[in-house]
């Protein structure tokens, strides 16, 4: 039996294990919550990278797109975070 290496079933797999490491990656940059921000704007930029079949390798375009927001979200961010209160 041969394995189709361009296999719908491969190409199915290959997205849903992109889609959770993406996934996994947004929930530890998360866990700084100063970090919010710039996560969920990497998270947003890499899911359309992968919708559009851009997107080489997941993990470097994740750690490209936190770095190049991360500046600009923090700044977003900041403020709301200092004027919270705990209940």
């Amino acid at each position: 039996m041969r394995i189709n290496l361009n296999g719908s079933i491969l190409n199915a797999l290959t997205r849903i294990f992109d889609v959770i490491l993406v996934t996994v990656l947004f929930l530890l940059c998360c866990l700084p919550v100063v970090t919010i921000g710039a996560a969920s704007a990497a998270m947003y930029a890499t899911m359309i990278a992968l919708a559009g079949d851009s997107c080489t390798s997941v993990v470097r375009y994740y750690c490209d797109a936190f770095r190049s927001n991360f500046k600009q979200a923090t700044m977003l961010l900041l403020p709301g975070v200092l004027k919270w209160k705990a209940p």
